[in-house]
């Protein structure tokens, strides 16, 4: 019978214990595979200069640029980008996260005003021993080209409702008005705006559906009303018009599209009714 010296079994030990570490596992595992970014601006006209913050926990990483429509049409690809990690700031919800900026474009004068869907994507082939996969990760973020003469041959805006909490205190007031629900009071059995939250003057509800916000939602809006148990009382969404150099058709729902993608009739039908009326 082969014996084994003791300081063969003390090799192997501290051979296993280099390679797999106290834990247990492969001190070449993997690092997770992600990547995030952010433009500094939500919309250019064309000449200006779009510019992307990314962090990625890899070296390189693409960028594919769409114009979402009633075609989707790629007008930008880059490849080989340096990437590079960033943390994200305990205070980035009010402040950002202030990222150096990693990728600058220049709008084209050929851009078509629109929805400009950015797509991020990262590759590796896992580690080196264990997780030997190749793996992907993709992060999308968006922008808007605004038109060069606003109306000119565009009738309607499509508002995004991307910033609407900017409207309720912001330093950056980005939208005129945009309203999920306001308060109102019933009279002659129809709903009528009081103003008092902030709603404009003028504003017509055209139809309402009861609606709760959700407890932790209801935690930016500290002065709505609550019930004993100190949860948000019921309200109501609202659909209405309001004019001012202008009209804006609030839909209530940010959801709307959903609704004209399923096929939804009513939805479709008072989105016809708009589009018929303000396109004129």
């Amino acid at each position: 019978m082969t014996r084994i010296s003791p300081l063969v079994f003390i090799a192997i030990e501290v051979a296993a214990a280099i390679t797999f570490g106290s834990s247990g596992r492969a001190d070449d595992e993997p690092s997770p595979l992600t990547i995030e970014g952010y433009t500094d601006q939500l919309s250019y006209r064309a000449g200006e200069v779009v510019r992307f913050s990314v962090s990625t926990t890899v070296g390189r990483y693409s960028m594919e640029i769409d114009r979402l429509g009633a075609e989707t049409k790629t007008v930008y690809r880059k490849f080989d980008l340096p990437g590079a990690s960033h943390p994200i700031p305990e205070d980035a919800s009010s402040n950002g996260c202030r990222w150096p900026v990693a990728h600058s474009l220049t709008v084209p004068a050929d851009w078509q005003s629109g929805y400009y869907n950015v797509r991020l994507r990262v590759a590796d082939n896992g580690g080196k021993f264990v997780g030997r996969n190749r793996r992907t990760a993709e992060f999308d973020l968006f922008f808007i080209v605004r038109p060069a003469q606003p109306g000119k041959t565009t009738p309607i805006l499509l508002q995004l409702c991307t910033n609407t909490y900017e409207e309720f205190g912001g330093k950056h007031t980005v939208v005129g008005y945009e309203c999920d629900g306001c308060e109102f009071e019933l009279k002659d059995g129809l709903p009528i705006p009081t103003g008092r939250d902030g709603t404009p003057e003028g504003f017509v509800i055209l139809g309402t559906f009861p609606a709760r916000r959700h407890p932790a939602d209801a935690l930016w809006y500290d002065r709505f009303p609550r019930d004993p148990t100190g949860a948000p009382t019921q309200g109501a969404a609202v659909f209405g018009v309001y004019v001012k150099g202008g009209t804006v058709v609030a839909t209530r729902s940010t959801d709307w599209a959903h609704g004209l993608k399923g096929g939804d009739p009513v939805v479709e039908r008072i989105t016809r009714n708009v589009l018929d009326r303000l396109a004129k």
